[in-house]
């Protein structure tokens, strides 16, 4: 768990990579988040 740790700070400490992370982050919560809310529609 700690390369986990030490992988985000490395990522986060960098504003260039920080705003790539968390676009990358975003989209997959918002496809995510789709996914469900069609999943959950079909029932």
């Amino acid at each position: 768990m700690s390369s986990h740790t030490s992988m985000a700070t490395k990522l986060l400490s960098d504003e260039a990579t920080q705003d790539v992370s968390l676009t990358v982050v975003y989209e997959l919560m918002k496809k995510v988040a789709g996914a469900h809310v069609q999943s959950s529609t079909r029932a």
